[in-house]
Order: structure tokens, then sequence, then C-alpha cells
């Protein structure tokens, strides 16, 4: 959570040395929050030893305040202080959109379009973003440095660093979409698309509208997401813009899957594609692919869409994206099934699961529990197939998605209706039930447009 003020503020005027002041003053760019000794050495653009060196000595004079190895400022009188430099303050927004966007990169979750980020203040900044080994650091960095990048972007927003301001919101909102957060969505996204039109970038107005729609995608008001979405395709057709019109294109399948329309769907799939493709927007053509094969074999499909899994996992394989090849391997697996192969859709279903596991995803657990449970069903192993039903459903909550928490529920029930358990058949489809009524009465609310 983010700190309060202290109520005994240090007296600054007794600092060892005028570096010393140059330094809190740049770290009370963001005065409440705990920054670690690299974001500290962002903010006054020095390098790690001498942070280190400077944090010691402010901690020592009683201008920082410590906690383990973070560090808050202690804010002074006011007299006693100038506003922190506006260069702290880019320093800190150019330090941690890299790092946000490094971390992002690490889980699989850019697709390889982001616009560049804005450029530093700097040429040559002294402190790099981190650099992640593994996905669980990318995905406990967010989790800790959540507060000081929400402050970092009211400070950004404050400061009319506008390119910064909404490429930091839209980062910040890809990171809650990966973890079904959605307590600031709507702040954050129109924060995005405040910056973006005052910096009068089209690509960040349509990012800013397409992430806000997202918001409501996942957690299944699809008419609100789908009225956003048109907006943003409209803005890219109107600015040529073939990435984001991809993007467009797949978004506006997914909400029409959601809804069981899958003709709309793979209408869609099939248009991302083909601009994925035709612009050698490689990464997103697999997932178009990805998606594509996950409604064609809901339809029947199975020989179309395995051929299309197949290209798909070599292509993630090859580039090195876990998340994406976990995810995939679950729609490989139900092909199987439903092309009769029992036991090699069980195997395939177990070990996407296993590889789901390894990976900070509570989403695409709760999908890989779905096949394990189609697979089990088809074996006969229904008090398995029931029980990897409920917990999918538990993890669907838990990233507060109940479209698909309603739908997993109605699976569960079919199957305890087979085992002639119908009380708990009807206890589940009432749960759902009221999921599904909830969903309708808050997609029926009216909102204004995001433009």
């Amino acid at each position: 959570m983010t700190s309060t003020a202290i109520d005994n503020p240090a007296d600054w005027t007794h600092l060892p040395s005028p570096s010393s002041l140059r330094f809190a003053r740049a770290m009370a760019a963001l005065p409440h929050s705990w920054l670690s000794v690299p974001a500290a050495a962002a903010a006054a653009d020095t390098d790690l030893p001498s942070a280190r060196l400077r944090l010691a000595l402010l901690a020592a004079a009683g201008v920082v305040t410590v906690r383990g190895v973070r560090y808050r400022i202690v804010l002074a009188p006011a007299a006693a202080i100038e506003p922190p430099p506006a260069e702290a303050i880019a320093n800190l927004a150019d330090w941690y959109l890299r790092s946000i966007d490094a971390a992002l990169n690490e889980l699989g979750m850019s697709y390889g379009y982001w616009p560049t980020p804005a450029p530093p203040r700097r040429s040559a900044p002294q402190i790099e973003p981190p650099r992640f080994a593994e996905h669980d650091a990318a995905y406990t960095w967010l989790i800790e440095e959540e507060d000081n990048l929400l402050a970092v972007l009211r400070a950004a927003a404050a400061a009319r660093l506008d390119a910064h301001t909404w490429q930091l919101a839209v980062h910040l909102l890809q990171s809650w979409s990966f973890r079904g957060e959605y307590t600031h969505w709507e702040h954050t996204a129109r924060i995005a698309l405040d910056a973006a039109l005052a910096a009068g970038d089209r690509v960040g107005h349509a990012q800013a509208l397409a992430y806000q729609a997202r918001g409501f995608s996942q957690r299944g008001l699809t008419s609100r997401a789908e009225q956003l979405q048109l907006e943003a395709l409209e803005i890219r057709e109107l600015a040529s813009d073939r990435h984001g019109l991809a993007q467009s294109h797949n978004a506006l399948g997914m909400i029409a899957h959601r809804r069981d329309d899958l003709p709309s769907a793979i209408a869609h799939y099939r248009t991302c594609e083909t601009l994925a493709e035709d612009c050698d927007y490689d990464i997103f053509a697999a997932l178009a692919r990805h998606n594509l094969a996950d409604a064609l074999r809901t339809q029947g499909h199975l020989a179309e869409a395995m051929e299309l899994l197949e290209r798909t996992i070599a292509y993630y394989e090859e580039h090195g994206h876990p998340y994406a090849v976990g995810s995939t391997a679950q729609i490989l697996a139900d092909v199987l099934g439903l092309q009769g192969l029992t036991e090699e859709a069980l195997a395939a279903a177990n070990a996407a699961l296993a590889r789901c596991a390894l990976l900070s995803d509570n989403a695409l657990l709760a999908w890989a529990l779905r096949t394990v449970c189609g697979a089990l069903a088809r074996a006969g192993r229904t008090a398995e197939a029931i029980e990897a039903a409920r917990a999918a459903a538990v993890l669907f909550d838990s990233v507060r998605d109940p479209q698909r928490h309603a739908k997993v529920l109605d699976l569960a029930a079919g199957l305890y209706d087979g085992q002639g358990e119908t009380e708990s058949a009807a206890e589940l489809r009432a749960q759902a039930g009221e999921l599904r009524a909830h969903l309708s009465d808050a997609d029926d609310e009216t909102e204004e447009p995001g433009t």
C-alpha cells in the first residue's frame, strides 16, 4: 500500500553535502513511495554505487527511512525544500516505462507490438531497466512495484509527460489484464486516453480505447467492449495502422467468441492473420492462428484446427514463448479428444497442465484444468473431471471472469447430472444463472463512449 507522509519531517538544512541535497530532491519526485536502489538511482540519474552511498548518508542524516532494501524520503518543511526537479520525474517515468516493458516481454505479454518507449531525457541514462531471468521474477516485480508505478503515472501525467504517460498506463493495463486485476482499470484507461489525445498520438489513442475495452471484455461486459474496440478500429483504419488493425480484429474476434458467435469470431481471426502476415507481424499471426484453431475445433473443423495448432506451437517453441505454448497445447489436447484419441488427449492435457502450472497465471491454469476436465470426462473418469471443473471455476472467479466461470459451472453441472447427482447439478446451474444475470444487468448499463 502507498505509505502516508511522516508526521515529524526532518530538517533538510543539515544535509551532509549539496550532492546529498540534490539526491534527496530527486527522491522527492515520489514523496510517499518506497524506492529500490535502482529506482532512486534512476531518479537522480546516477550509478548504483553512488546511489547506495548517498542513501546511506541520507539515512544517517535522518532524511530517508530504510525498510529492507527500499528507501522513502522524509518530507521536509515546505520552506526547506524546493519542488522536486522535473528532470527527476522524467527520469523515473522513463526508467519505470522501460522496466515494465521488460517485465511484460519476459511474461510473453507484449506480442512484439509496443510503440517504442518514449525517449529518455538523456541519450544514455546511467541506470538500465532490470533484466528478468525467469517468468516468476517478472511477475513478482510487477506486484511489488505496482504502487510505485501508479505514483509515477500520476506524477508523469501532472508534469504533462504525455508520451510517457499513455505508454505507462497501457503497460499497467496489460499487466493487470494478465493478473485479472481491475481496481484501478477504468481510471488508468482514462489517464491513457487523455494523455494520448494531448500528445496527438493516434496509435496511443487507439491503444487506450482498446485496453479500456479489454477490461470490460475480460469481465464479460461484451457490449461495452465491442463499442470501444470499434472506435479503436476506426482510428487505426484512418491511420493505416496495419499492426493495430490486426490487434483490433483479434479483439473483436475474442468478443464474438465469448458470445459463442463462432462465424463472426472466425472471420475476425482470419482477417487478423492476413493483416499480421502482410506486415510481418509474425507473433500476432501466431496468436491469430491459435484463436482461429480454438474456434474451428468448436465447430468441428478438426483437421484445419490441428494444422494451425501444430504450426503455432512450432513457432512459439522456436521463439521461446512458454506461456503461449502452454495455452496452445491445451487446445491441441482437446482436438485430440474430439478425434477420438482419448488416451493421447489425456496425456496431452496433463502435459499442458504441468506446463501451465509453472507459470504465475491463474487464468491460464483455469483453462488447463478445463481441458483436463474434458479429457477425463471422455475417459470415463467423471469424478476426477468434476474435481478439475470445480477447480477451474475457482480460478476463473479469482481473476474475475464471471462469463467463463459460469460456463465451467455449467460443465460441472452436466457431469453431476451424468452421475445422477441432480441436486449438486441444480446448485451449480443456479450459481451460473446468478453470474449471467449480474453480467446482463451490468452490460446493459449505459455509459459514454471512450472518446
